[in-house]
């Protein structure tokens, strides 16, 4: 008797291990199947025209019409930016299920909330997030409880990065794209002094640079080169920083005219003095927009005529 009771006693034992080996693994089996889940399945994300991005504080509205996006239907936005925004939700993927135990109030307390739409239908809707030291991303999408750690397979990044630009981040940085076949007029004026550094003209077949006769061909071909792809680095806004708006009180320094061929590209740009470490200038477009841009790219439009003058012996 004491026998079989011993026997059912490694019998029962024995299944019970049996069941708890069955459910972790049956566990690992979900876990291995969760990740590198495509949890949005934004399979084909050029179809998008419309992504709303929701943050606390401000809501950035990007609209596909025709080849190009908008911003909150204002600004221009940088193509740089939107392709690296579309390979996200293309390219996403589930690391693994956050556990329940974690306080997800806390994980979702500057929660930024994205909308995908394909003309007015709504493709997606999901929460975003990241931590504190920016290095882990979580999603959870609408109307649902689970909560994922993403990433972007085979990248180091920071997924979430992409989500928490401001409207000024988003917007086209290029201010000048102009070259020798479409420019009409290009001036570098002197503001304090009202001197013209450089004043240069299309005539016929040949462009003039005022007061010199023998122009070096490659010093003004390299001059011209800066201006058909020119970009600042970022735009600012008055109230961002006091350093900021001490500058944008004084006289421009420099203003900087284009006339092209295609009028689109016509501009103005009055160029301030540097921030106190002498890194990046200050610049204002024709529209009233501050922006900053590297001195050391800035300064190489700051030339005068004379730098064009074809040296002797060459």
């Amino acid at each position: 008797m004491n026998s079989i009771k011993k026997q059912l006693s490694i019998l029962c034992t024995l299944l019970f291990l049996i069941l708890l080996s069955f459910l972790y693994y049956n566990s690992l089996s979900k876990n291995n199947t969760i990740q590198g889940t495509d949890i949005l399945q934004i399979q084909y994300p050029l179809l998008l025209t419309k992504i709303e991005i929701r943050k606390e504080r401000d809501t950035i509205i990007l609209s596909q019409k025709e080849s190009s996006w908008t911003i909150n239907n204002t600004f221009i936005a940088d193509e740089s930016f939107i392709s690296i925004l579309l390979q996200t939700l293309h390219l996403n993927r589930v690391k693994q299920e956050v556990s329940q135990k974690i306080n997800t109030q806390e994980l979702f307390a500057n929660t930024i909330k994205v909308i995908l739409k394909n003309q007015e239908q709504t493709i997606s809707s999901f929460f975003i997030t990241g931590n504190k030291t920016k290095t882990e991303t979580y999603l959870q999408l609408e109307n649902t409880s689970k909560i994922y750690k993403i990433e972007i397979p085979g990248y180091n990044s920071y997924v979430a990065g992409i989500f928490e630009l401001t409207e000024n981040q988003w917007r086209n940085r290029i201010i000048f794209q102009s070259d020798a076949r479409t420019l009409i007029s290009l001036k570098v004026v002197n503001l304090l002094d009202s001197i013209h550094n450089v004043s240069l003209s299309f005539k016929k077949d040949h462009i003039e640079v005022a007061n010199i006769k023998e122009i070096d061909s490659i010093a003004l071909s390299n001059y011209l080169s800066h201006f058909n792809q020119f970009y600042t680095n970022e735009y600012i806004s008055a109230g961002q920083k006091n350093e900021y708006d001490s500058i944008m009180k004084t006289q421009a320094l420099y203003s900087i005219s284009i006339q092209d061929i295609d009028s689109n590209k016509n501009t103005i740009i009055h160029v301030f003095s540097p921030l106190h470490n002498n890194t990046y200038h200050i610049l204002k477009d024709d529209k009233g927009y501050y922006s900053l841009c590297e001195s050391k790219r800035i300064k190489q439009i700051l030339v005068n005529n004379s730098y064009f003058s074809k040296k002797k012996g060459l």
